[in-house]
């Protein structure tokens, strides 16, 4: 490589429009920018297992809640059915 000491991903980012000095090849430059992509790709999945795993905490935490609910509307309604009875009763 003519420029070993050099991030590829940085020099594929510069204008290589001119000819002056130890220019990469475009096959470096292509190289920098396929590095480029692939740390894009990455950032991206990233991401996205974030946003999954957050989504999965959120329908656990709902799906508990909602469990709670329906035992509290139970418990409610058995106690109105046993208040009933005692009213009924006297």
């Amino acid at each position: 490589m003519a420029i070993p000491e050099k991030d590829l991903r940085v020099e594929s980012r510069k204008d290589w429009i001119t000819t002056a000095g130890a220019n990469p090849t475009t096959e470096q430059l292509m190289l920098g920018c396929q590095l480029r992509i692939a740390d894009a790709i990455e950032a991206m999945a990233k991401n996205y297992q974030a946003l999954t795993d957050e989504r999965d905490r959120y329908k656990k935490r709902y799906m508990s809640e909602r469990r709670d609910n329906a035992s509290v509307r139970r418990s409610n309604q058995a106690l109105r059915a046993v208040i009933t009875k005692m009213k009924n009763k006297k």
